[in-house]
């Protein structure tokens, strides 16, 4: 009928990840069809496939010059270190190159533990004086360089403590002191932390500066 038979073209032709050792990750892998009649496919080692990948289909049917997308799940969480590998042969009513080969590996590593590069100093601030800022990111460090999350608290409501990504905003709200505990987290939940301490001086005015002076004079 002069319509171009299935031919398979599939990316990534190799699967090369690295996972870290308890985590998982999704790839997409398409196979487009660049011929014009309909291909039909399957992996015809389904039964092989090692129990730390999973494919979301294992089959199916595709028009010509059309394409089908599926995600391979690579799992380490019962793997130890280093390299792992298998084949994937996916078959097709080609008349000539009926087999397709996919090479999937993946090495498991250590997911390191943030750690602190920088420590913030004791901070003395004017009760009316204007907010601390921090960048948190200067003070942490990843070394696998993956995204932390970041967070902040105080011990008393001497100031307040807020982070909007990775910046430490610390505003003064009354006479005293208080420790401002910092920490960060990676995607997998391994954190570090860091704490300093912030006193907040000034001058009150009369009312108030009698007030505090009786607090601290004759605390309950």
């Amino acid at each position: 009928n002069g319509t171009l038979p299935p031919v398979a073209f599939i990316t990534p032709e190799l699967v090369d990840e690295k996972v870290f050792q308890g985590d998982r990750k999704y790839v997409n892998i398409k196979i487009r069809n660049n011929g014009g009649d309909v291909m039909n496919w399957f992996f015809s080692d389904t039964g092989s496939i090692p129990f730390w990948a999973t494919v979301s289909a294992t089959g199916g049917q595709i028009l010509g010059d059309q394409f089908q997308n599926l995600t391979l799940e690579l799992d380490s969480k019962y793997l130890g270190l280093g390299h792992h590998a298998f084949l994937l042969h996916l078959n097709y009513n080609s008349p000539t190159n009926p087999v397709v080969v996919i090479l999937v590996k993946m090495e498991v590593t250590q997911n390191h533990t943030p750690i602190v590069k920088i420590p913030i100093e004791d901070q003395i601030i004017e009760l009316n004086a204007d907010d601390l800022h921090f960048n948190l990111a200067a003070n942490f460090m990843d070394e696998d360089d993956e995204p932390l999350v970041y967070d902040a608290s105080a011990s008393a409501n001497v100031v307040n403590v807020t982070v909007l990504g990775s910046e430490l905003t610390v505003e003064p709200l009354a006479l005293g002191e208080a420790d401002v505990f910092v920490w960060t987290a990676d995607r997998l939940g391994k954190r570090a932390d860091l704490q300093f301490h912030v006193t907040v001086e000034g001058v009150l005015d009369a009312e108030n500066d009698l007030e505090y002076t009786n607090l601290r004079n004759y605390p309950n």
